[in-house]
């Protein structure tokens, strides 16, 4: 069965059926038509119920249509990989700047500040073309939101790199070079899942991913716990205390947010599986 239609102006996504083509209509069914649209590059699939109504002679019938946009445009996913490529780098610099006994910590501490200001240009590229796209593959809150967020983990590795330079901290503790390592723990992990938001049959590894990353943080939360009883156990100075604390923080706070990524990974999956 084929029948000709024609979109309604009201905007409503009903149409009216003209007169079918095969006249000899003898019961309801379902006509799926496939149209593409060039101007938009989407598929649109239009489904259509036919109710065959006689009057005048004349079969009449009502069409709903239903549109599934499905977006081509792949440059969200190209740059929250992008963005999580860069978070690894970074990551990587800061247990290389902790674990190293390097008399130049000064100037390695400006190239995070070039790791912090890429990431800057990566969130605000994907707000602008946010801000731009009629159709999304995601939904735009969740996009908004991921890309901030994972903009404020490379913060936090940034300031750790200038709390230690700036306050003249010396050595890194033990303590530090292990939150160090479960920051790049987790940026490794994302920067794994990001390639799987473009496949809906991989949102299964995102979801292991995001379990890891949690366990990951916990082990953060007692090493940072840990770290802090030390600090008020020692002989330190106040001073030194208030610098470690600092610094310290800036370490979980990065953990923290890289679970706050898992958390909107997850969210997506849910919402999209």
């Amino acid at each position: 069965m084929r029948c000709s239609t024609r979109a309604s102006s009201s905007g409503s996504g009903r149409c009216r059926v003209g007169r079918p083509t095969d006249r000899n209509l003898p019961y309801e069914g379902w006509h799926r038509a496939y149209r593409t649209c060039p101007a938009l590059s989407i598929r649109s699939t239009a489904v259509q119920r036919v109710r065959p109504l006689r009057s005048s002679g004349l079969e009449r019938g009502v069409c709903l249509a239903r549109f599934v946009l499905t977006p081509r445009d792949t440059h969200f996913y190209d740059l929250f990989e992008s963005d999580a490529d860069n978070l690894v780098q970074a990551a990587e610099a800061l247990v290389d700047f902790f674990e190293e006994d390097s008399p130049d910590r000064e100037r390695r501490a400006r190239e995070f500040k070039a790791y912090e200001q890429h990431g800057d240009s990566i969130t605000h590229e994907i707000i602008k073309r946010l801000h731009r796209s009629f159709v999304t593959p995601i939904d735009p809150e969740d996009i908004a939101e991921l890309a901030h967020t994972l903009d404020s983990v490379m913060d936090y590795i940034e300031a750790a790199a200038r709390t230690l330079v700036l306050y003249k901290m010396g050595e890194p503790t033990p303590e530090a070079r292990a939150l160090s390592r479960i920051v790049l723990a987790i940026a490794h992990k994302l920067r794994e899942v990001m390639p799987l938001l473009r496949d809906r049959k991989k949102f299964a590894g995102i979801l292991r991913a995001c379990v890891e990353i949690n366990s990951l943080e916990n082990e953060a939360d007692d090493i940072h716990h840990a770290a802090q009883a030390a600090l008020f156990d020692s002989t330190r100075e106040v001073c030194d205390i208030i610098k470690w604390r600092e610094l310290y923080q800036h370490l979980e706070n990065a953990t923290d947010l890289g679970e706050d990524v898992a958390n909107i990974l997850e969210g997506i999956v849910l919402k999209h599986a």
